[in-house]
């Protein structure tokens, strides 16, 4: 494609994005409406040998040794295993470990709340100096999981729920686990889930992520359980093989693809960035600071009448609007105040705010300048207004 017209390019790259996003419906309807599944394995297969005739660009993915860190097969599992359990990191299983883990709780209390993970720490150091091996913070509660696989439980159970009680002492809830090959004698508030337990309950809802995984960390997954079960002596659970064999079969076609996703995200950060960097902020009436926040979000923060107001542009793929909001905020007394707000019938959001615009436009459709101009007229009239 080197000497090819660049309207050709454009048309070329237009037609990735239309076959991703294509992609991407197919996965929702596998996740939503399991009797398709079939059927729409068939259709993916189809897309995929259409992604062949595209030049799709591929990045390194941690190896799985990368993930282990340390020799000792203790450490080993307990490092891959934070690596699952946290939400936020690239294998895309989102919540699923999470899931799993909390329906091997009987009396676990946050049955509606999302499972986004704040932190996931290794050897969490105890008041003693001991060391917890796993730390799962979420938004109201807090995991502790000690991992057995070979050695023998000795461990001061009492010091770890004591430092967990302090350190977390805000959560809503706070939840112990011994997780191990066979069941242990435990007591200080902590119970025991075997592997076995654990597993049965991750492979019941793999199926409801397994397609919208990095296929690379399915792999990992795949691998790891084979491994604690063998260790173990664990017998065999069914495992839905339809899928694991489509992904084997296709699976330098599927990372080509993610890794295509991957790269189209580089390239919508890119243009959040030069947004960003050509919105001019000097002057503006109690302006603070201005970032993007995870990646996604240009933020403007002004500080107005002792009030923190928030400016948010969100920039997608194919959609872009702005929304104002008072930070912590109970009512609208402050923003209505605001030059931007008034004689305005801006839709109201969750977080106390308006919707300043909303509109569907792709993201390589946007004119830099044009755009940064457009949120800098914005931000002037985010100030008190002087009339009534």
């Amino acid at each position: 494609m080197t000497n090819c017209h660049p309207c050709i390019k454009t048309y070329v790259h237009i037609q990735k994005i239309k076959l991703f996003n294509q992609v991407l419906h197919y996965l929702s309807i596998i996740k939503t409406d399991k009797k398709m599944a079939s059927h729409t394995i068939a259709e993916l297969e189809v897309l995929l040998e259409n992604f062949k005739k595209t030049a799709p660009l591929k990045a390194a993915d941690p190896t799985y040794m990368e993930l282990s860190g340390y020799p000792h097969f203790e450490n080993v599992s307990s490092n891959i295993l934070s690596f699952f359990f946290d939400t936020r990191q690239v294998h895309g299983f989102q919540e699923l470990f999470l899931q799993a883990i909390t329906d091997c709780i009987a009396d676990f209390k946050n049955v509606n709340e999302s499972f986004e993970v704040l932190s996931v720490e290794r050897e969490f150091s105890t008041d003693v100096k001991k060391r917890i091996d796993l730390i799962i913070e979420c938004g109201t509660f807090v995991i502790t999981i000690e991992n057995k696989i070979f050695h023998r439980l000795v461990n001061d159970l009492k010091n770890y729920k004591d430092t967990i009680e302090k350190r977390f002492r805000k959560k809503q809830n706070r939840y112990y686990i011994v997780l191990s090959p066979r069941k242990e004698p435990v007591d200080n508030g902590f119970i025991s889930v075997t592997y076995n337990q654990f597993f049965d309950r991750l492979k019941a809802h793999l199926s409801d992520y397994c397609l919208e995984t990095n296929n690379a960390h399915l792999i990992f997954l795949n691998d790891f359980i084979q491994t604690i079960e063998n260790l173990t002596g664990m017998d065999d659970s069914t495992i839905n093989k339809q899928t694991f064999d489509f992904f084997f079969q296709n699976n330098d076609l599927i990372d080509a693809l993610f890794a295509e996703k991957v790269n189209m995200e580089n390239l919508l950060f890119r243009k959040r960035r030069q947004v960003a960097d050509n919105i001019d902020t000097s002057g503006l009436t109690g302006f603070v600071k201005q970032w993007i926040w995870k990646r996604e979000v240009i933020a403007f923060e002004f500080i107005i009448d002792a009030k923190t107001i928030v400016l948010d542009i969100w920039i997608g793929l194919n959609h872009i609007e702005a929304e104002l909001f008072e930070r912590d905020g109970v009512d609208y007394k402050t923003i209505d105040k605001l030059e931007i707000v008034k004689n305005q019938e801006y839709k109201q959001t969750s977080k106390r705010g308006y919707l300043i615009f909303t509109e569907d436009k792709r993201f390589y459709e946007i004119k830099t300048v044009v755009f940064a101009e457009k949120i800098r007229k914005i931000l002037e009239k985010i100030k008190i207004s002087l009339t009534d």
